[in-house]
């Protein structure tokens, strides 16, 4: 009898556990759905383009490192995206210039030019996308680092930026 008594306990606690889980899931949804509004929402593209975000959600690019924020209305650096190419030369450069909303045209168009030499292909890719939006945007880049290639790297990414940009503005001591 008590085996029974077991069972049905354990199904209970399943369908339970079950219930968590979506309702986890659909609240997860929502957070999702809220970031992605969020994100457009945030986002306002000056009139040379350059890239403005008037706060950084945390979660989102500027989010998160130390409470350091990725500079704005500042074009990408030659550095960092030199540097940058060194870390995407992956596969995977195809889908970070997805995030970055290059056309798949335009992305075939640097695979068949630069066939042989994936890192060339991913500069060429961040190239690109720096020049078809003004120079480009910190946080914009670093929200898609870390969609594509996750936390470590976009940490990694900060510290480039970080570091290219207290050279810039350092100058003659």
């Amino acid at each position: 009898m008590q085996n029974g008594g077991d069972e049905q306990k354990r199904q209970q606690q399943h369908k339970e556990l079950l219930n968590v889980i979506a309702d986890f899931t659909v609240k997860l949804e929502k957070v999702v759905s809220d970031m992605k509004v969020t994100r457009n929402k945030d986002r306002d593209t000056s009139t040379d383009g350059v890239c403005k975000t008037q706060q950084s959600p945390k979660g989102l690019a500027g989010g998160g490192n130390n409470g350091y924020l990725l500079p704005q209305n500042t074009p990408v650096s030659s550095e960092v995206i030199l540097k940058l190419s060194k870390r995407v030369s992956t596969p995977q450069w195809k889908f970070l210039g997805r995030w970055l909303k290059i056309p798949d045209h335009e992305i075939n168009t640097i695979s068949a030019n630069h066939k042989e030499d994936i890192q060339e292909q991913s500069y060429q890719m961040l190239l690109k996308w720096r020049e078809s939006n003004g120079g480009g945007c910190y946080q914009e880049l670093g929200e898609a680092v870390r969609m594509e290639y996750g936390e470590q790297l976009y940490s990694d990414y900060v510290k480039m930026v970080v570091e290219s940009e207290g050279r810039q503005n350092s100058g003659p001591e």
